[in-house]
């Protein structure tokens, strides 16, 4: 057994007898891991309760031949209040940890996905349009790609390689081929549903597209294609319970 102080991202919390819950985190050094929390809830140290898409330092007991970790001292170290009180955002952070959830189940460290988790909930957080709230989870998926090792290809056909059409135009995500087509190799062969228009493809490349460029049905139709896109390459079958609520919200 050794005993680690780690920074961890709340992905879970489900509570556990009369003062305790069980978390899961994603920490910085071990990846993802159940942990207990053993009388968590009555700890005067803490004046908030340690919920969801928290950023905290803690102490680990690590237990190598274990699932089930002990966790010690316990400190927030981010609330994200602009997220907590948003039923927008919250759905939207919701969203990334349920992917987040599906796809990394190892303890090994992720460094470079912690450090794209926080720096997206900050974004999240300080945004105050509804371009930045979405553009921050585009974002991320555009870089989550990448770092899963299927990257998202937005600057090019994917087929015939040509950039300018894409870039005046937009293009169709052939999700199969790990990114868009151009009109001409498309031919028609995918629908509407499947573009991304040329002001999307600036948002989801980080660049700036203005304030609220589009309705909230757009918004939510191209955070369904880059949910489908990386469920596709995931191999993730079931639904996502957040992007559910983010429909119903919207």
């Amino acid at each position: 057994m050794g005993i680690d102080k780690t920074s961890a991202i709340v992905v879970s919390v489900i509570p556990w007898r009369e003062t305790s819950v069980i978390a899961k985190l994603f920490t910085k050094e071990h990846g993802m891991i159940s942990a207990a929390a053993k009388g968590i809830k009555r700890s005067r140290q803490l004046n908030t309760p340690v919920e969801r898409g928290q950023i905290i330092d803690t102490l680990v007991y690590m237990h190598h031949n274990r699932t089930m970790q002990t966790l010690a001292e316990t400190q927030i170290v981010a609330f994200y209040q602009s997220i907590r009180s948003d039923l927008e955002k919250t759905a939207l952070r919701d969203l990334v940890l349920e992917l987040l959830q599906k796809s990394i189940h190892d303890t090994n460290a992720h460094p470079e996905l912690y450090d794209l988790l926080v720096q997206c909930f900050t974004k999240l957080d300080n945004s105050k349009e509804r371009s930045e709230t979405f553009a921050s989870v585009w974002n991320f998926v555009r870089d989550f790609t990448h770092l899963m090792g299927f990257g998202l290809t937005l600057d090019r056909c994917v087929i015939c390689g040509s950039a300018a059409d894409i870039e005046e135009h937009g293009g169709y995500l052939l999700i199969e081929h790990g990114g868009l087509v151009c009109r001409c190799c498309n031919r028609g062969i995918l629908s509407a549903d499947y573009l991304i228009g040329s002001r999307c493809i600036v948002m989801i490349r980080a660049l700036n597209c203005g304030e609220n460029p589009f309705d909230i049905h757009e918004y939510l139709r191209i955070t369904k294609l880059l949910v489908s896109f990386c469920k596709s390459h995931i191999e993730i079958s079931s639904e996502l319970r957040a992007l559910q609520f983010l429909e119903e919200i919207v």
